[in-house]
């Protein structure tokens, strides 16, 4: 029985699985020397962090001003289910 199936495997094996693999070596060393051209990614630049941080602290503070906004104005107006029965 495995002697009827073993030319399919190898047929198989030709066909599919060694070009398969052919090509994930090919990429593979495609991307490898990509790498040798370009080592290393830069450093970031110390003004471009500072400057970053400075943003988020800003959006940081715009956003709790923004909440406090909410909050102070959900304060001022009624529940819901009084806002409701007043309209009737």
């Amino acid at each position: 029985m495995l002697q009827d199936i073993f030319p399919f495997i190898i047929g198989f094996g030709l066909v599919v699985v060694l070009p398969a693999v052919s090509m994930l070596l090919g990429h593979q060393r495609r991307m490898a020397e990509l790498m040798r051209q370009h080592p290393q990614i830069p450093l970031p630049n110390p003004e471009v962090e500072r400057r970053l941080a400075g943003l988020e602290a800003q959006v940081s503070s715009l956003h709790d001003k923004m909440n406090t906004l909410i909050l102070s104005q959900e304060a001022r107006t009624p529940d819901l289910p009084t806002r409701l029965e007043n309209r009737n």
